[in-house]
């Protein structure tokens, strides 16, 4: 009875604690990237596939991938593609690997500022990110991504560029409402 009261006392002192971190972590990562960590709703995912139009030789770059869930969803539609996932966030990063473990060999999940990162290989680009750090990008995207590169941003669009498309996702009121489509 002793080992069992110990085991109480021990629990109901360290899952506070345990839960409490992990918010405070969760609102560090917020502070200090470019949109905090927002899993996007898994009924978009096949409509984002979709607007993405991934083909074998794809290199498919999810820019802030979160969880993960964009990667998983690009690679179990096209197994052939690279799908590359930059994160900055520790806590999504962690999930994210935790996620795609058995994909590793072809999905790549990277801690990094996607604003250091290069995307002249890219082919798509997926985002979820808000207004500020889409227009910070624009002139990154026109730099660095070529000619007929596809970018789908969800929710936010760029500023500076018209869409060649707009996906509406059929959730009126709700995130995850649009997809703004260009090409380069």
């Amino acid at each position: 009875m002793p080992i069992l009261y110990w085991f109480i006392s021990f629990a109901s002192l360290v899952i506070p604690l345990i839960t409490t971190l992990t918010l405070l972590i969760l609102l560090w990562d917020s502070l200090k990237t470019a949109a905090p960590y927002i899993p996007l709703p898994k009924e978009v995912l096949p409509k984002i596939i979709n607007a993405l139009e991934i083909k074998d030789n794809s290199v498919v770059y999810d820019l802030g991938c979160g969880d993960g869930r964009v990667l998983k969803a690009c690679y179990n539609s096209n197994p052939k593609a690279v799908c590359i996932g930059i994160e900055k966030g520790i806590v999504p990063f962690c999930l994210a690997k935790l996620r795609l473990k058995k994909f590793q060999k072809s999905v790549k999940i990277i801690y990094q500022d996607f604003f250091k990162r290069k995307f002249s290989d890219a082919t798509h680009v997926f985002t979820y990110l808000f207004p500020k750090p889409m227009n910070l990008l624009w002139p990154k995207f026109q730099r660095e991504l070529k000619s007929g590169a596809r970018l789908v941003s969800c929710d936010f669009p760029i500023d500076q560029k018209q869409p060649i498309k707009i996906v509406d996702l059929g959730r009126p009121g709700k995130r995850a409402n649009k997809l703004y489509i260009y090409e380069f």
